[in-house]
């Protein structure tokens, strides 16, 4: 192996494993002392100095090692709130979509276990994680959506705006018609003083004054 490897060592008088090793640390002390133009400079002097710029920390979980060899891919959300992913609909949480409007971004980063991919998709916004979940077009047929953007939001507010005239109208045809039912017209309303409705007319009782005479009938 050595031969292969470092063709510079002489294994001539080499008999024991423990002589081996005496030769390599030699080899090594040597070649990392003495300049180097692959590295630019001396081996040891460039690690030492690496050395003093890396910041090495701990993993604090098996989890988060985990995390570290995930597999991730940008999506585009669609307008109803997914993303397609391995030839299924994946739902976008709908505390992220909301965050998503807030910054008007329209594009996720999705990460993955690639030896168990299904059970672990899930996208890291702003430093929290939100899991994904398929999408049930069944379970979900009522949900309300974002299907069309700015134009929906605008289309929401006309009609709220439609609403809440129609309601005003009809407000106000049912105030003229509660008038009307109680006895004041517009139109006999003069200087804001309600004017009488006028009545029938007095009815006479003429049935005692009504004589006829039919004495001189016959005789004509």
């Amino acid at each position: 192996m050595l031969t292969d490897t470092i063709p510079d060592i002489i294994l001539d008088e080499v008999e024991t494993i423990e002589g081996l090793q005496d030769v390599v640390d030699h080899y090594v002390d040597e070649y990392n002392t003495k300049v180097n133009t692959g590295v630019d400079g001396i081996p040891v002097e460039r690690y030492r100095a690496s050395a003093e710029r890396t910041v090495l920390r701990k993993v604090g979980s098996s989890e988060e090692l985990s995390a570290m060899f995930m597999n991730e891919d940008t999506h585009s959300v669609c307008n109803d709130n997914t993303i397609r992913k391995w030839k299924k609909k994946w739902e976008i949480p709908d505390d992220l979509v909301m965050e998503l409007r807030k910054r008007n971004e329209k594009k996720v980063t999705v990460y993955y276990d690639p030896h168990d991919r299904e059970n672990t998709v899930h996208v890291i916004f702003q430093d929290k994680k939100y899991p994904l979940t398929l999408h049930d077009p069944y379970a979900n047929d009522g949900k309300k959506r974002n299907t069309g953007g700015r134009k929906t939001e605008l289309a929401e507010k006309a009609k709220e705006k439609e609403e809440k005239r129609m309601s005003l109208a009809e407000a106000r045809a049912e105030e003229r018609y509660a008038v009307r039912m109680a006895g004041v017209d517009p139109r006999y309303l003069e200087d804001e003083e309600v004017l009488d409705f006028p009545g029938p007319p007095e009815t006479v009782d003429t049935t005692d004054d009504l004589v006829l005479d039919l004495s001189e009938v016959g005789n004509e």
